[in-house]
């Protein structure tokens, strides 16, 4: 299986590219949005997000 391409962005980046707030965002990384969450890793202060799951 093909490694899926990663985004490391900031909560804040993320935010900005989605057109939504940080707390959005944050609530995603925490519970999911209409079921299905956000699937990142942290690191450090950058979350690293499979490109399918922003899209």
């Amino acid at each position: 299986m093909p490694e899926t391409t990663a985004l490391f962005l900031t909560t804040t980046q993320v935010a900005e590219q989605l057109g939504v707030s940080i707390d959005t965002v944050r609530r995603w990384c925490l519970h999911g949005c209409r079921g299905r969450r956000l699937r990142h890793q942290r690191i450090g202060d950058r979350l690293r997000i499979p490109e399918k799951a922003v899209i």
